[in-house]
């Protein structure tokens, strides 16, 4: 009997069930250990769970470890979750004390193979941690942990009970979705753990596969196995994976996997998703709230909701406060976090780099004190804040970032070293060293005042940065595409911007490209960053 544990909400229950399913295909005999964090998982498991699920709730763990219960307040959600993974499996060892090994499983892994021959590798040790085995193309992300919490298995022993126990004071010490130092979340512990007494890594390279590793793996199929670089598929860490209306799938898919007939779509994610389709199908028959479309996940909140619906003078905007969207843009945070740990040049991309190296020239000119002041219009998280800090270390920076309600709950958790402020009139209160607004202005309801706010806020340099501008037609608004969405944009006659900073008191000091124009309907679009300075 092979005992595992996994924990999920009502937003990842559909998954759980789907793992539940692929160890019933692969495993032999098991027992799954089901901790339900609201009522409504609870509910479907008891529902459509089978004998091999064990449903636990998430009030009795609450009871049996007080210490965990009191920092729940102290956590949003999702970090309170984390804090989860080595508390569950100490309670499920207390209670049960005939098992001597459990797996700690993400709910979102899928079994592709028997894991027999896994167990067999591992049953030496009393602690086992699965390595990320980042891809080249990947490998700045390994600041966020060598090892990834899909997979952990423990063994009730004394040297596999103490790693649990470290793990847990830790996790209970500090658990939260950000990089600080040498921790990130639950899973930069596991880098120190690796050095305990008898804790394993598993060898076997087809465990917790994700995303992170497949551009530079060769998948194959050998007597309808799936292979990957000649090992099977043990199962695959199926992230950010979404199905939304008509069973449309959203996800991150290896670019070099991506082809519609490839192995990986035809034989890994294919079959996922129509898995998930059937059992959500199954699910909505009693619960037809239950979704697995993106943006219904488990750091979601009632106040988050209600926020999206706050009054503020750039309603126009709120196509960018959408929270698919903002769960985007907290992927891209954590990118950016990573890379700046690394030696890597700034940014993905030569164009994102000339950007970036590009900021770095305006702040030089503006730090000419030890300690100046910014205000970032629209700049989402306030990555920009980071990229000051990489360039210029010694710096003291007082950086505010306006921005629209859901933007701002989730930059808060990212990004603690500045401040948010969602009202255009509080922002501009006050006056700035530097105010800029990269790739915003444009997005504006009424560029022409926003423009003016901006200009009134700044003691003597305005950034503008990334905007399109036209010669040939007038200023009119577009509809175009961001990160999936229908989002309203200007198109800015350049003639018109020149006379309205004019008129406000400018002077164009520097011009950047952003990038190379391109023909349109509308005449030469061109790509363009403006450092303006303040006429005396």
């Amino acid at each position: 009997m092979r005992y595992y544990c996994t924990y999920f909400d009502k937003n990842y229950v559909v998954r759980a069930l789907a793992l539940s399913s692929s160890l019933e295909l692969y495993s032999g005999p098991f027992k799954l250990f089901a901790l339900c964090l609201d009522s409504e998982s609870y509910q479907i498991i008891l529902q459509y769970g089978t004998a091999s699920i064990v449903p636990l709730k998430l009030e009795d763990i609450e009871k049996y470890d007080k210490s965990l219960f009191k920092i729940k307040n102290s956590r949003t959600k999702i970090e309170y979750y984390f804090t989860l993974t080595p508390c569950l499996p100490r309670f499920i060892f207390s209670k049960f004390d005939d098992i001597n090994q459990l797996t700690y499983l993400d709910s979102d892994l899928y079994f592709f193979s028997n894991p027999e021959p896994v167990f067999k590798e591992i049953e030496t040790y009393s602690a086992v941690l699965s390595p990320h085995n980042f891809g080249p193309d990947k490998i700045e992300n390994t600041c966020y942990g060598r090892y990834n919490v899909g997979w952990i298995t423990w063994k009730n022993t004394t040297c596999g009970l103490d790693a649990l126990n470290w793990y847990r004071e830790k996790c209970i010490e500090w658990c939260y979705d950000r990089l600080e130092g040498d921790k990130f979340a639950d899973q930069k512990y596991l880098e120190q753990i690796s050095h305990m007494p008898e804790v394993g890594v598993i060898d076997h390279t087809g465990v917790n596969v994700g995303e992170w590793r497949c551009n530079y793996s060769n998948f194959s199929l050998k007597n309808e196995q799936i292979l990957i670089d000649d090992v099977p598929l043990v199962c695959y860490h199926f992230q950010q994976f979404w199905l939304n209306d008509e069973n449309h799938v959203d996800t991150i898919i290896p670019t070099r996997q991506g082809a519609p007939s490839s192995i990986f779509i035809k034989n890994i994610f294919e079959p996922y998703a129509i898995t998930l389709s059937n059992i959500l199908t199954q699910v909505n028959q009693l619960f037809p709230k239950i979704n697995l479309k993106k943006g219904t996940r488990s750091l979601e909140s009632e106040e988050m909701n209600e926020s999206s619906k706050t009054n503020n003078s750039s309603a126009g905007l709120s196509g960018w406060d959408d929270l698919s969207i903002v769960l985007s843009r907290v992927e891209q945070i954590k990118e950016i976090k990573g890379s700046l740990q690394s030696h890597l040049p700034l940014g993905k991309t030569k164009a994102d780099h000339h950007n970036f190296i590009t900021f770095g020239y305006v702040l030089g000119l503006v730090a000419t004190k030890y300690k100046i002041s910014i205000l970032d219009w629209g700049g989402a998280f306030g990555h920009y804040y980071l990229y000051a800090k990489r360039l210029f270390p010694n710096l003291q920076i007082e950086y505010t970032c306006k921005e629209l309600p859901n933007t701002i709950n989730y930059g808060k958790q990212y990004n603690k070293e500045i401040s948010f402020i969602k009202n255009d009139q509080e922002a501009v209160s006050k006056t700035y060293d530097l105010v800029f607004a990269s790739s915003s202005l444009q997005y504006s309801d009424d560029w022409q005042k926003t423009l003016y706010q901006l200009g009134t806020a700044t003691k003597n340099y305005l950034f503008i940065a990334r905007i399109h501008l036209i010669t040939e037609e007038i200023s009119q608004k577009v509809a175009e595409v961001a990160y999936g969405k229908n989002i309203n944009s200007w198109l800015i006659n350049r003639t018109e911007f020149y006379q309205e900073f004019t008129k406000n008191g400018f002077t164009k000091s520097q011009e950047f490209f952003t990038f190379e124009s391109v023909n349109t309907q509308f005449g030469e679009l061109e790509g363009r960053s403006f450092l303006l300075e303040k006429l005396d």
